[in-house]
């Protein structure tokens, strides 16, 4: 079984990455896309909305659509989410690709090789248009591994988890720019400084 591995922090979760993640399953013919929530990310803060609600809004946005799940792989871990201890957490009969954003690169990835053996393909989203090159950090990989990157690329949707949460913090709108279950929980919540109109 060919698993599409979609880390990220998903602080929130928008419509581009749903998008995202149904062009990796056609393009890399996945049978499945796993999200996997970060409980706490390697590279940043710690996010305001914690990570039981950042899940739940995750799985009430993927509920009842075909071949996409929510792992609780990096919430139930202690300490930081590092890729390579997801990785593992899967099982090793599976062919797993892992789906990111080329800005993943900016700093520098934990046991990156170890990662990248423990992978049927890097699957990197690249906007449509856009002249990526390979972080130094890839290129630094063995040749057999620095086989195993893909660019997917993809019409620039302009939608951003930062974007939405200073909107938010506006009170300007944003509805459409995430699944409508998120959008519920944000509001009735008051997550992100969200101030209810009742």
């Amino acid at each position: 079984m060919k698993i599409g591995i979609f880390g990220g922090t998903f602080n929130p979760l928008h419509n581009g990455h749903l998008f995202l993640a149904d062009e990796a399953l056609a393009v890399a013919q996945l049978d499945k896309v796993v999200f996997v929530p970060n409980r706490l990310p390697p590279h940043k803060e710690s996010p305001e909305v914690d990570a039981e609600t950042r899940y739940e809004m995750l799985q009430k946005a993927v509920e009842g659509i075909d071949r996409f799940e929510v792992s609780r792989a990096e919430l139930d871990r202690r300490g930081r989410s590092y890729t390579v201890d997801t990785l593992a957490s899967f099982p090793s009969d599976l062919e797993l690709v892992f789906l990111c954003g080329a800005d993943a690169f900016l700093v520098d990835w934990y046991k990156l090789e170890e990662v990248m053996t423990r992978l049927t393909t890097l699957l990197i989203a690249n906007r449509a248009g856009f002249d990526f090159v390979i972080p130094d950090q890839l290129k630094a990989l063995p040749e057999g591994l620095r086989k195993k990157i893909q660019l997917l690329d993809f019409p620039d949707i302009c939608i951003s988890s930062s974007d939405i949460r200073h909107r938010i913090e506006q009170q300007r709108p944003f509805r459409f720019l995430i699944p409508e279950p998120v959008y519920r929980i944000i509001t009735k919540s008051d997550l992100y400084g969200w101030q209810s109109q009742e």
